[in-house]
């Protein structure tokens, strides 16, 4: 009697801690996709600082050795290879180039104007896997891969990085290379124009600079906002062979946008920590009300405390 009509205080402890549980979930559910990413932002300074640190030693510092890790070995599996060319949306008519010029231990890449079917100049093999993870090998260049190289360019404050062509050594998979790997952000403006971002970089963008070069216009990695201005938009378009030899034709390369609940649950289901650390703070949110309900009877009806007196002590030792 006296039990049953004391008991608010329990339950009002329990609807608190399943929304807080719901929350938590909803979270899990609502952004998987970026789950290896959740480390706090730095500060400005901070991050130069990192930035700096990585540039130098190429062993990223911790948690982003951590998180590189994390991110590479998700992507372990290639799902779909197509033959693309990337135009640059800030330079109509201008596509990324693999260049025969040699570039410390690599090759030059730059956008060049011209026809990108006339040749394999232009022609790149993207290698797709996850969500939205890719690689980019050069038809031109077998073997070599577009490189988020680490190396800050000469002369650039503003956290620009060397972009190149790689070789990938002996059978490795691009996916387990992470300087060859890139995430591609849907950019709007139309279809298959996506915000190239590197996976080894995070918040380093592939960018159209319009700066003349003795050959085309330089290409690099910047460290700046993407929705500002058209300098981090490309246009991904897939080439298909046409039949009997004649002019291949594109078409726009298609990532879908948005995740069944499904997809996302599984996603969540499949990472392991974040699985264990949900299911360990569901279970102690059920314990504790279940406590809370079994310490409110007892206070009440054995030491004759009043309502208000058990819940305080109950908070307190809990």
């Amino acid at each position: 009697g006296s039990g049953v009509a004391s008991l608010w205080n329990p339950i009002a402890a329990f609807f608190l801690q399943a929304a807080v549980l719901f929350a938590i979930w909803g979270m899990l559910v609502a952004t998987p996709a970026r789950m290896f990413r959740f480390a706090a932002s730095p500060s400005p300074g901070e991050a130069e600082a990192v930035l700096e640190g990585d540039l130098r030693n190429e062993a990223p510092t911790f948690p982003r050795q951590m998180l590189i890790e994390q991110a590479s070995r998700r992507v372990m599996q290639i799902s779909t290879e197509t033959h693309v060319i990337v135009e640059s949306s800030r330079l109509p008519g201008h596509y990324l180039d693999a260049s025969v010029d040699p570039l410390d231990h690599g090759f030059k890449v730059r956008i060049t104007k011209g026809d990108p079917l006339d040749g394999d100049w232009a022609r790149f093999k993207m290698s797709r896997w996850g969500r939205s993870f890719a690689s980019f090998e050069s038809v031109r260049l077998p073997g070599h891969y577009l490189d988020a190289s680490g190396e800050r360019l000469l002369g650039f404050r503003s956290g620009r990085v060397k972009v190149r062509l790689s070789e990938v050594e002996g059978d490795a998979s691009p996916a387990s290379s992470i300087w060859a790997t890139f995430h591609l952000h849907g950019a709007g403006g139309g279809p298959g124009v996506f915000h190239v971002e590197s996976a080894r970089l995070p918040r380093h963008y592939l960018n159209a600079t319009g700066e003349k070069m003795l050959r085309g216009t330089r290409v690099c990695l910047a460290k700046e906002n993407p929705a500002q201005g058209d300098w981090a938009k490309f246009s991904i378009q897939e080439v298909d062979p046409a039949l009997g030899g004649g002019r291949p034709t594109i078409t726009p390369v298609a990532f879908s946008a948005k995740e069944s609940l499904g997809k996302r649950l599984r996603a969540v289901l499949g990472n392991q920590v974040w699985l264990w650390t949900a299911m360990a703070i569901s279970l102690n949110c059920f314990v504790t009300s279940g406590i809370s309900f079994l310490w409110q009877n007892t206070v009440e009806n054995v030491w004759g405390f009043d309502n208000g007196w058990s819940y305080f002590l109950f908070i307190f030792s809990t």
